[in-house]
């Protein structure tokens, strides 16, 4: 299990767009939000934690590794 803090994670429309673009870095990957804690926890099929940062990174939002 891979896990950011995501300090601009403020909402379900943040959340779906944060998990569009890991699904393209990982198409297998679970992923599981807790929006209130600013949290995002991927279980990844292939990708690894820097790929996982760089998708979040593209999407807009700041990833740091919890």
């Amino acid at each position: 299990m891979i896990a950011f803090q995501v300090k601009d994670l403020s909402c379900g429309h943040c959340a779906s767009k944060i998990n569009r673009a890991l699904r393209e870095a990982d198409p297998q990957a679970r992923v599981y939000f807790d929006v209130p804690a600013l949290r995002v926890e991927i279980d990844p099929a292939h990708a690894d934690t820097a790929e996982l940062s760089e998708a979040i990174t593209a999407a807009g939002y700041t990833p740091v590794p919890a």
